[in-house]
């Protein structure tokens, strides 16, 4: 089991009494696509198979759109998106769910739309929680590199095995480690290298290969080369944009973060693009005094979150109303992102 942590016998009991009591179908909500979130639910709905759940009566939910490369590449070589795996905007209503949520634990979320999700799960790696546990639910939210770590722990805690579950299981829960950490190098935790080890040991290495494998689009280095000419730099705080995007090139900011939080001298990066009537941050933190999940939630809202690398920095972000009404059209696309930048910088700067 290459040492992976165990949860405590209560805690699987509680797991296993809440979902027990659900007469409901199964909702596993995903706030954002990434790998990460990916490997969370189809690992969180293997485990509640494995608890006696049907597999016909648990549906994935997806907020936003799959934009980015590797994304599309996991959703269409495991073949993903079928009538289990829906965009929240098709047909998600929480009073109809048991709603589960992974990789996040706001029980609020623009993501899903303005609603209360009253989740009866949630298993999440980020700091921040608006979630409490109650006796009816379970939540388990522990400051680690990954919430697939998580996932892979109550997978062996339940000896459900991985290599006899559907083909994408494994993989989505090895890169979903893998990305999280950076390639095991970032914000990595003893219990992260274990879990991803028996992943590993449980796929075929030429699976995990090829979902570490894809390739980028000329807009991606569009957006890099527009995010490097924007760049405003204030003590060691940096602060850019690639403006207004599209879905599908919205996940560069979170590339461009990582690129720019190596740049000598910055200890805080913020990166932000708008999509539709909304503004997306992604920030990077290596001042191990700063709390970025604190700091970008008393500057920005309850939206914002983060967790904490091993050096004791952070890697955050946040979704932003941009709701102009009827101010909200192309001819001042330019003045809106000029007001977005200037209200950005001056948070920051607070």
């Amino acid at each position: 089991m290459h040492n992976v942590h165990n949860l405590k016998d209560e805690q699987l009991q509680r797991l296993k009494d809440v979902v027990a009591k659900q007469k409901k179908p199964w909702a596993i909500l995903v706030a954002q696509v990434d790998p990460d979130a990916l490997g969370s639910a189809f690992g969180l709905r293997l485990a509640l198979t494995g608890l006696g759940v049907k597999h016909q009566d648990i549906t994935i939910f997806y907020g936003g759109e799959i934009g980015h490369a590797q994304n599309k590449m996991l959703i269409n070589r495991f073949g993903l998106l079928d009538a289990k795996f829906l965009s929240v905007s098709k047909c998600f209503d929480p009073a109809k769910f048991a709603v589960a949520l992974v990789d996040s634990s706001q029980e609020v979320d623009g993501r899903f739309g303005q609603v209360e999700l009253k989740p009866v799960i949630v298993i999440d790696h980020h700091r921040g929680a608006t979630v409490s546990q109650t006796e009816d639910t379970f939540v388990w939210v522990e400051d680690i590199g990954a919430a697939s770590t998580l996932i892979v722990e109550l997978l062996v805690s339940l000896k459900v095995d991985i290599k006899e579950a559907e083909r994408a299981v494994g993989p989505l829960l090895a890169v979903g480690i893998h990305n999280d950490t950076h390639g095991l190098t970032a914000g990595t935790t003893a219990r992260d290298l274990a879990a991803f080890a028996h992943v590993h040991a449980n796929i075929e290495t030429q699976e995990f290969s090829r979902c570490c494998t894809f390739p980028r689009s000329p807009a991606h280095f569009d957006n890099k080369l527009r995010a490097l000419e924007r760049r405003k730099v204030k003590s060691a705080c940096l602060v850019t944009n690639i403006g207004t995007v599209t879905n599908g090139d919205a996940d560069d900011i979170a590339t461009i973060a990582d690129d720019f939080i190596s740049c000598d001298g910055i200890s805080l990066v913020v990166v932000w693009c708008i999509i539709g009537k909304k503004v997306r941050i992604s920030a990077r933190n290596t001042d191990a005094t700063r709390d970025l999940g604190a700091f970008l939630r008393e500057r920005f809202g309850p939206s914002c979150g983060a967790k904490v690398t091993d050096t004791g920095g952070g890697i955050g972000g946040g979704l932003l109303e941009l709701d102009l009404g009827q101010w909200m059209i192309p001819e001042v696309r330019e003045e809106i992102e000029a007001l977005v930048d200037k209200f950005i910088c001056a948070k920051m700067q607070a």
